[in-house]
């Protein structure tokens, strides 16, 4: 009789260790710590229990270890061993210790022959086959399996150990070798007779050699300790926003910022979730696209990614055709019931869901209509001088106000004996780059100030302007979303949100985080800083952005939706916040001080939004090229789907013409005598 441990012995073909087949050893990570567990939830119940090894060998006299592992329905698996009910059903061939004893699972050869090894939780049971045969072969060889390994320090590593035979048979050796580490310094490991054999764990950065021998036979393997990782210290999930129609995907990504500043895409590792199932789903850690959302049917859903504890969100929408939808502004005013709103913002131009002027600050426009009067260069009254009325905004006002100077050119209606129309719009130019007056802008301060290139403008045109003869302004911005330095959202650098809905607990809409807010009070700060360089600017008109919806990425779109849409919000309220502080005095937290002389008096020019192909009750739609009226393949947009080609622009230079020539605050000075 041999004096060696007892052992198992099968094919290398059954082997199973933790559900890795012996044939796979040679795979790095087959079988490694306990990777594969997961917890089931509070609400699952046990579906189904394993037993592991398959069909085990075992000598007479011989132990195995057996493990009992339980799938629930979440998913979810769990190691039951210790709470399984044990059985054999030949005791004279096998026994087996069950829940109670001091080694539930563990099975004793008693005589050659088989027995079916069971075990049971509640209703739920599992079992496999066990042989047992006497005198079996001595080892002559072990291999330490997988040979070369990696971890962290303070987490572990499986090792597994097959022995050869001499008749060439193969068995897992594991629980019967004994496991040494050449250097403990840097990695312990778990021998015979402990919980775990062959289980290394690291301790300090290094490498060591693990052993398993059983009677004078052994193997080893490497294994490299290393630092452990840095700390995730948070996720992002990108993009905050996203529209989408129904049976069409968005992919949302993760990232992960970690202690040492770095950061990593961990979207296949995270966990992912929506808050509505019933409007969309997203692929979860396993599957083929992790993070991967599919509208479902027309309404909002919060997406979530999770991990280690840290989560994010981001909002998806999912539409009809997958265009972003609302209502414009005008048409939330009502005609016989309650005032429209969006996100709980009561619409129209004005205040009182109205489109109209409130009186008093109508009657403010028209007083200092009739003070705009034509000026020398030097700013003096003088029916010989001009008004001049400029333009102030980015690449998209540039190429609006081309049209519309155009347009007034070409009409007799338009006063074209003492006011000159001077675009100053310039690409690149978002809301922070127009102010301070005086030196770079706050936001980038390589940039030279926009008024004295104005200036310079002027002086080389040969029209014999000067900012001094300024008394009017249209302004067309956005705020560009991604800031630096003194601009934007907050912290610095940080992409502004859309506006969320107040009424709902955990929604805080301000200027350093809201998209909306921000932007108001950088028009207010574009007001403060015109009037400055422009002493006597005394009327500025605003358009907010026409549709956003086509922007071809919308996470590099200076104003995609909903924030195109959303600028809207900005605009009213900022005249809102002058016509309060003129009749109170409370100056608004947010555009800051408006009173006459630090700004002009300010009002909506043409309201030039429309819920893309879908056309508001005056009949303005956005088109990108649909083949179906009302666009009926008409394209309104460059290539880009953000900036208007020349048919979108002269959409906005009618709306435009079409306001001055007809509001009583601009007939005094536009209109011709």
């Amino acid at each position: 009789m041999s004096s060696r441990k007892p052992r198992h012995v099968r094919k290398l073909s059954e082997v199973a260790l933790g559900g890795c087949l012996l044939a796979s050893l040679a795979l790095v990570g087959c079988g490694v710590g306990s990777s594969s567990k997961s917890s089931p939830g509070s609400n699952a119940t046990l579906s189904s229990l394993a037993v592991s090894p398959v069909n085990p060998t075992v000598g007479v006299g011989g132990i195995q270890n057996f493990v009992a592992t339980g799938t629930y329905s979440d998913g979810s698996t769990a190691n039951l061993t210790s709470s399984a009910a044990w059985s054999s059903s030949a005791n004279a061939v096998l026994t087996i210790q069950s829940t109670g004893q001091s080694n539930p699972g563990v099975a004793t050869g008693v005589t050659a022959g088989s027995a079916t090894v069971t075990a049971s939780v509640g209703s739920v049971s599992g079992a496999t086959q066990v042989t047992v045969k006497v005198n079996l072969p001595p080892l002559t060889s072990i291999s330490v399996t997988p040979a070369t390994g990696s971890v962290a320090e303070g987490s572990t590593f499986q090792f597994t150990a097959t022995g050869t035979a001499t008749d060439g048979s193969k068995s897992n050796q594991t629980a019967f070798a004994t496991w040494t580490s050449s250097n403990n310094t840097f990695a312990t490991v778990q021998t015979t007779a402990q919980a775990e054999p062959g289980e290394a764990t690291g301790v300090a950065a290094g490498t060591v050699t693990i052993t398993a021998s059983e009677n004078g036979v052994s193997g080893t393997a490497t294994l490299t300790v290393t630092p452990p990782p840095p700390p995730l210290l948070s996720i992002q999930v990108t993009p905050l926003l996203e529209y989408t129609g129904v049976n069409s995907t968005v992919q949302f990504s993760a990232t992960g910022t970690y202690g040492d500043g770095s950061t990593q895409n961990v979207s296949a590792s995270a966990t992912w979730t929506s808050s509505d199932t019933s409007v969309a789903t997203v692929e979860s850690t396993g599957e083929v696209k992790a993070g991967q959302a599919t509208g479902v049917s027309l309404g909002t859903s919060t997406i979530t990614a999770s991990l280690n504890g840290f989560s994010s969100s981001a909002a998806l929408t999912v539409t009809g055709s997958g265009v972003f939808e609302a209502t414009p502004l005008t048409d939330l005013v009502p005609a016989n019931g309650a005032c429209g709103t969006y996100e709980s913002f009561p619409g129209g131009l004005y205040e009182n869901c109205a489109n109209t002027l409130p009186a008093d600050h109508a009657a403010d426009g028209l007083t200092i209509a009739g003070q705009v009067v034509p000026l020398d260069v030097n700013g003096i009254p003088n029916p010989s001088g001009q008004i001049v009325f400029a333009a102030i905004g980015m690449s998209a006002a540039l190429a609006e106000f081309a049209p519309f100077i155009a347009d007034a050119a070409a009409s007799t209606s338009v006063n074209n004996t003492t006011m000159s129309l001077f675009n100053g719009a310039a690409s690149l130019q978002d809301a922070c780059d127009w102010f301070p007056a005086v030196g770079p802008p706050g936001c980038d301060s390589t940039d030279s100030n926009n008024y004295d290139r104005i200036t310079t403008q002027m002086s080389g045109s040969g029209r014999g302007l000067t900012p001094q003869e300024i008394e009017v302004a249209w302004i067309d911005e956005e705020n560009g979303r991604v800031h630096s330095a003194e601009r934007g959202c907050q912290p610095l650098g940080t992409e502004c949100l859309p506006l969320c809905d107040p009424t709902i607990s955990g929604c805080t809409n301000t200027a350093d985080t809201t998209d909306a807010l921000n932007l108001e009070q950088e028009l207010g700060n574009i007001l403060r800083a015109a009037k400055v360089a422009w002493p006597n600017l005394k009327m500025a008109f605003f358009n907010s952005r026409i549709f956003g919806g086509y922007a071809l990425s919308t996470a590099n779109s200076a104003s995609p939706e909903p924030f195109a849409y959303e600028s809207g919000f900005a605009v009213k309220w900022l005249v809102e916040a002058q016509i309060n502080q003129i009749r109170t005095g409370t100056v608004d937290p947010v555009a800051g001080d408006l009173s006459y002389g630090v700004a002009p008096w300010i009002a909506w020019g043409a309201y030039t939004w429309a819920s893309g192909p879908i056309p508001r009750s005056d009949g303005l739609v956005w088109c990108n090229g649909q083949p179906d009226a009302p666009c009926s393949g008409e394209m309104d947009f460059d290539p880009d789907g953000v900036h208007p080609n020349p048919m979108g622009a002269g959409k906005v230079a009618t709306m435009m013409m079409n306001y001055f020539l007809t509001s009583p605050q601009t007939i005094p000075w536009f209109v011709a005598p």
